[in-house]
């Protein structure tokens, strides 16, 4: 039996944190992670070298504040923004990228 990686993680505007795992420990591509997110991607680079992949027009849309995904990147984001919308953490190798 293979090993599952978890490999993200996904934070819902409800405060449900999820982890999200891939059955073969690939990366996730960029429409796995646009599926999750359910939105076009913005990236926002976490003080700690992750990265969180949210939805770029979630405010146009009125989607729902995310405020367990704000509380982790407040130190990076602007004075009284807000994130809304579901929210998928990676690391740059989860994303697919070079680390």
């Amino acid at each position: 039996m293979q090993r599952r990686h978890i490999l993200a993680t996904l934070i819902y505007p409800t405060g449900k944190i999820t982890a999200v795992t891939r059955d073969n420990g690939t990366a996730f591509t960029a429409t796995e992670i646009h599926a999750l997110v359910d939105a076009s991607l913005v990236c926002v680079c976490l003080r700690d070298g992750r990265i969180m992949w949210i939805d770029d027009e979630g405010k146009l849309k009125g989607k729902q504040p995310n405020m367990g995904a704000t509380f982790l990147a407040l130190d990076v984001l602007q004075s009284g923004d807000v994130i809304v919308g579901n929210a998928v953490i990676t690391t740059l190798a989860e994303a697919g990228e070079e680390a």
